[in-house]
């Protein structure tokens, strides 16, 4: 409706060159997972009868009550933070299945133990594996949009979980996603962070970036 709404050049002004406004809008990229209610015979009958706009295809499920607050904060998170001076835009990130965020974890975990069980020189991290499977889901989409961390590769490739730095624990903030060339040279290397070389170290910095604006988020505590 709104869209309609501000569509109409006798509503809002644009540019002036007769195409609508530009206006930045929030919405949810998350895909549907339910489908609407069937119509009812009287619904069929006359549908104009049931819609809330004219001219809109009739809706017969409702909105979930908690979406328009959700929004709203979404909407002042956004003006905050550009009055702020650190604006930012969300980039969707593809959805991973239950069950391949399930094999990426228990690879990890297989990982970690086998990390744990080597005999290679330096200081490591041995404790325990310090996400669980619902972790995944945040490392996968929100920390690296489901790219490979080195080379910015997609899904379609064979995506790995790596700790980053051998020293620290396996937390989040540690935590890469690796595509399979990515990782096997970066075992190659050692493993870890500090074994790459010199022609890898702005990519390096660049992950080091990352991982310091997600302890900063939260006021610097490891999580």
């Amino acid at each position: 409706m709104l869209r309609k709404r501000l569509a109409d050049p006798s509503v809002i002004d644009g540019p002036g060159d007769g195409s609508p406004p530009l206006l930045e809008v929030v919405y949810s990229s998350e895909k549907t997972a339910a489908r609407l209610a069937d119509l009812t015979q009287e619904q069929k009958d006359a549908p104009h009868d049931f819609g809330a706009v004219g001219g809109m295809r009739l809706r017969v499920l409702p909105v979930l009550g908690t979406m328009p607050a959700i929004m709203g904060m979404a909407m002042a998170s956004r003006v905050v933070t550009e009055l702020g001076g650190k604006g930012f835009s969300p980039v969707p990130a593809e959805r991973v299945g239950k069950s391949v965020r399930h094999k990426l974890y228990q690879r990890f975990v297989t990982r970690e133990r086998r990390l744990g069980q080597g005999a290679e020189a330096g200081p490591r991290w041995t404790g325990p594996v310090g996400i669980d499977d619902g972790d995944v889901e945040y490392i996968l989409s929100e920390l690296w949009r489901n790219r490979c961390a080195m080379t910015g590769d997609r899904l379609g490739t064979v995506l790995t979980l790596a700790r980053w730095d051998l020293s620290r624990p396996s937390s989040p903030s540690n935590i890469v996603l690796l595509g399979a060339k990515a990782l096997a040279k970066f075992d190659k290397c050692g493993g870890s962070r500090e074994f790459l070389g010199e022609e890898d170290a702005a990519v390096c910095a660049k992950i080091d970036r990352r991982f310091a604006s997600v302890r900063e988020s939260i006021n610097g505590v490891e999580f």
